[in-house]
């Protein structure tokens, strides 16, 4: 069974070949992604807006924000296209970026993964019976174990100097949704991207890397009780547009 093709729309939607036919148009509808789906593990807006405000008082811009999150969307965009560029092309960066060599070091000494040990990456999937797709960063073998890796960038301290230790739940779910995926599709698909005879993930790791500080760490996830979370929070997300009885015309 050949895999399907797996596209992206400009709404970071999921168009699978041949998957949600619409009956009107003939064409795939699109599908949520496992980070649209995540987003609902975490409830609290609050230090996003007092987040927002303070930027909007340092300015004077009231869509101060906007332009600092795009700056940090940007910026973690670049990174994960240079990963992405090196592990496919076998090439170091002619220009690393700073956080680029950061990860290159951090990934040797912490997880004894180089070059030869990537299996996959950008792995574009989807989950046939639940109907949601994803991109899974890498997936490489560290410590004989396939393992899911997630990278992520961001700012390690606040304005007055201490370390921010909230970590998002988002991350765990996002990776749970990913396993779940990769353990439901048919072995050749699986086989198609990361080679015959590998096995499937049996670990998963966020890696972050701190923009400010230049340092990474790492939070392993528990994949069992991420996948779990992320097959509630698709249940919520699939709900919203029920929750009230329409009118009768």
């Amino acid at each position: 069974m050949k895999r399907p093709n797996i596209t992206l729309n400009e709404n970071h939607q999921y168009i699978v070949e041949g998957v949600r036919i619409g009956k009107t148009t003939g064409l795939p509808k699109p599908l949520s992604s496992c980070s649209t789906i995540a987003k609902h593990i975490d409830t609290y807006a609050g230090g996003l807006m007092d987040w927002a405000a303070k930027l909007a008082l340092q300015s004077g811009e009231v869509d101060d924000h906007k332009r600092a999150s795009q700056e940090s969307i940007d910026i973690g965009l670049e990174f994960h296209d240079e990963v992405n560029k090196y592990i496919q092309s076998g090439v170091t960066p002619k220009n690393p970026s700073k956080l680029f060599g950061v990860w290159f070091s951090y990934m040797r000494e912490e997880f004894g993964v180089d070059l030869d040990k990537f299996v996959a990456s950008e792995y574009m999937l989807y989950h046939p019976s639940l109907e949601y797709g994803g991109t899974v960063d890498a997936i490489a073998e560290s410590d004989g174990k396939i393992t899911i890796f997630d990278w992520k960038t961001r700012e390690e301290l606040r304005d007055d100097g201490s370390v921010k230790s909230f970590v998002p739940l988002t991350d765990a779910v996002q990776v749970g949704g990913y396993h779940r995926a990769i353990m439901s599709q048919p072995l050749e698909w699986y086989e198609e991207v990361v080679g015959k005879g590998v096995g499937y993930p049996e670990k998963g790791y966020i890696v972050i890397i701190y923009r400010d500080t230049l340092r990474a760490e790492k939070k392993e996830v528990n994949l069992s009780r991420a996948g779990l979370a992320f097959q509630h929070c698709l249940e919520v997300h699939e709900s919203k547009g029920g929750l009230y009885v329409r009118p009768k015309k």
